[in-house]
């Protein structure tokens, strides 16, 4: 899951102490189940009381709690755990944008509404909602009074997500997981969208939720245009994570695009690994003669993958998905693999700590393996 991670890292950022310190973001499904309301409105101002704020909110929609409060003012508390800022709150962490509109989850608590953060850490008002732009949502976006919790959710997320650029904090954390942790119709409207993008921040994401998805055509996209996207290193990370851990299409033509690539000299490095690694998981022969090439690789990190990928088919393994990552189902050789031996189980390994301990006994088994099968298997 190595592209997970440095999307993760990519994203999360430190703050000085006296500005407190942004960890990472709150499960938002959980935060939609606990919330006694949600709303999208604008924050006009707050007041410091201690180690705690007092928020004066403009509501323009209710996505879920009491509909009656939608275009009303309400006030809500922040409060900030103790010790985070010494004695009190200081002015840089009650700093409001001049137009501090966004999606606040809010829980009742006897007369009191308080803050549920977004973000985790302790830190700026803004660190506490999702910035949004104030006013209706587009029509890819509507949603009714009826439609489903996660539904409406995603959809404000996803409006939030789409006018994000230069957000803080980076709205663009929420991406990935986070997002489709909701399973939204709204979350694909929202790729679409933005792959149709002229602005090419926007563009990569789109690309990048689309690949998560399986579009084979985004990933043909993304790989042809990855020379131009240099500029955008927060965007290409979550693309990338997208080719790397989720993109699993088993079809000979999503191969032929995966193996293609990682094959290519040309192409920047991290795409090569991205897609070598996605191909290294698929486990099908169609994948095989393009693994086959990488073992004779000059890059350490593509050998490896192919020794993954050919052992990982021969000994019958599933396809590895982010389901089956979880409890290692992945890993269960098959009891009837067909090319099955004890000498295939016996070389049999995966990831760079294993391989690495006898990377060249492992590529010496392999490539005589694929010497021996491969004209059966389309060589």
């Amino acid at each position: 899951m190595k592209r997970s991670l440095l999307f993760t890292v990519c994203v999360l950022f430190s703050i000085n102490q006296a500005s407190g310190t942004l960890g990472g973001v709150n499960s938002l499904t959980g935060l939609a189940a606990d919330a006694d309301l949600i709303v999208s409105g604008s924050a006009s101002g707050a007041v410091a009381s201690g180690n705690a704020a007092i928020i004066t909110l403009a509501v323009l929609r209710v996505i879920k709690g009491d509909a009656a409060l939608a275009g009303s003012t309400i006030v809500v508390n922040w409060e900030v755990a103790p010790g985070s800022f010494g004695p009190s709150l200081n002015p840089v962490s009650l700093s409001l944008p001049q137009n501090a509109a966004g999606i606040w989850f809010l829980r009742n608590s006897s007369d009191v509404r308080s803050v549920m953060p977004v973000w985790t850490g302790n830190g700026r008002i803004t660190w506490t909602f999702i910035p949004q732009p104030a006013g209706p949502l587009p029509a890819a976006y509507s949603y009714s009074s009826d439609t489903a919790l996660t539904d409406r959710v995603a959809a404000e997320v996803c409006f939030a997500i789409e006018n994000a650029a230069g957000s803080d904090p980076p709205v663009r954390m929420l991406q990935g997981p986070p997002l489709n942790a909701l399973n939204s119709g709204f979350v694909p409207t929202l790729y679409q969208r933005l792959s149709a993008s002229t602005l090419t921040e926007q563009y990569i994401t789109g690309l990048g939720g689309q690949i998560e998805e399986g579009s084979a055509s985004a990933l043909t996209a993304a790989i042809s245009s990855a020379a131009s996207f240099a500029n955008y290193p927060t965007q290409i990370e979550f693309l990338l994570s997208g080719i790397s851990n989720n993109f699993r299409n088993a079809d000979p033509a999503s191969a032929a695009i995966l193996g293609q690539a990682a094959v290519s000299p040309d192409l920047d490095q991290r795409f090569r690994e991205a897609t070598a690694h996605a191909l290294a998981r698929i486990h099908t022969a169609a994948a095989l003669p393009y693994l086959a090439t990488l073992l004779n690789d000059s890059d350490n990190a593509l050998r490896i993958e192919a020794i993954s990928g050919l052992g990982a088919f021969a000994n019958g393994l599933p396809v590895q998905t982010p389901a089956n990552s979880v409890n290692l189902a992945y890993l269960r050789l098959s009891p009837s693999a067909p090319y099955k031996t004890t000498d295939t189980v016996a070389n049999f390994a995966m990831g760079t700590q294993a391989i690495s301990l006898n990377e060249g006994k492992y590529l010496a088994f392999w490539k005589q393996w694929w010497a021996t099968n491969g004209p059966a298997l389309g060589q």
